[in-house]
């Protein structure tokens, strides 16, 4: 696990959105991720489109 957060960082260093200002907690979630911080949740095929999902619900509601 420890594994997938330094990846997780280093793919979030490279996708950097402006308003990023936290960085969920990633999860392996029934062969797919899942971005989680408090009550929000997204869910992606890599840990990457996990957290632009999660992005997206976060600030746009989507």
């Amino acid at each position: 696990m420890e594994e997938v957060a330094q990846k997780l960082d280093e793919i979030l260093d490279l996708f950097q959105r402006p308003h990023i200002i936290f960085k969920p907690e990633i999860k392996e979630w029934k062969g797919k991720w899942k971005a989680i911080y408090g009550s929000v949740e997204a869910i992606g095929e890599t840990p990457m489109d996990a957290c632009y999902k999660f992005d997206s619900v976060f600030w746009d509601g989507k």
